[in-house]
């Protein structure tokens, strides 16, 4: 509690113009915030012209950069598992593909799936850790058109995490437009270091989710869903073999 309300203190003594977070206080053992006018990101998005997209695509991106610049961004190996997904590491992700029979999910897509969940893992910003909001879904932020004001409420989960995280697990965020944004601003701890986001990263970890969480952790499983697998492998296997021949190209070039 109290370091959430430190977390949104620190934002809001920085005063930047493009979004706002409210005052904090603790009240009976909770954490409560200032009421803040206007409507939830969730309900609203559809609904921007592409002016007002533009506009909130800003002032998310300052808020973005400057959480990830309130602490130290470092290197963190020990982080073994890919955020967003319902399978502990890749051991746990090979006991759950060796349970399912090779009829619904051949034996070479199995290797497909744990060799994009392992190349996503040596990813440089799955390595690289930043400090980050952790919560930033469609409820967290609120979005006033009359008064032009963008509010990010919800801090409990600020911590580090991840850039791949902040990148790729939050739906809402994936679109490249909005990366660019980011990675245009000036940083002032880190002036060298960029986001880096990468389409291909991010279609690979969805393939991932869709595969796992979306389809086989919701009841319908492999057997109804073998030929929809095989379909999403085979163009899983197009991106991930495209994604290792720019990645050569790129070292080649070195």
């Amino acid at each position: 509690q109290k370091q959430a309300k430190k977390i949104s203190d620190e934002l809001r003594a920085k005063n930047n113009p493009a979004y706002l977070v409210p005052r904090t206080y603790i009240a009976h053992g909770k954490v409560r915030e200032d009421f803040m006018s206007g409507r939830r990101w969730r309900d609203i998005w559809k609904d921007l012209t592409p002016q007002e997209r533009d506009w909130a695509y800003k002032a998310l991106a300052e808020f973005i950069n400057d959480m990830s610049e309130m602490r130290p961004i470092g290197l963190d190996f020990r982080n073994k598992s890919l955020s967003g997904l319902r399978v502990k590491g890749a051991d746990g992700l090979k006991k759950f593909l060796d349970d399912i029979d090779d009829k619904y999910i051949s034996s070479d897509n199995k290797k497909l799936i744990l060799d994009i969940y392992n190349y996503l893992l040596r990813t440089p910003e799955h390595r690289m850790m930043v400090f980050g909001h952790n919560d930033l879904h469609g409820d967290n932020i609120i979005i006033d058109l009359e008064k032009r004001q963008l509010a990010i409420i919800d801090f409990e989960c600020a911590g580090y995490k991840p850039a791949f995280e902040t990148m790729y697990t939050r739906g809402m965020f994936d679109s490249s437009d909005f990366w660019d944004y980011v990675n245009k601003l000036p940083r002032t701890k880190n002036p060298n270091w960029s986001w880096d986001f990468r389409p291909e990263h991010r279609d690979l970890f969805k393939f991932l989710r869709w595969g796992y969480n979306a389809v086989m952790s919701q009841g319908k499983g492999p057997e109804s869903m073998a030929y929809e697998i095989k379909v999403e492998c085979d163009k899983a296997r197009r991106l991930f073999e495209r994604v290792k021949e720019e990645n050569a190209k790129g070292k080649n070039s070195e």
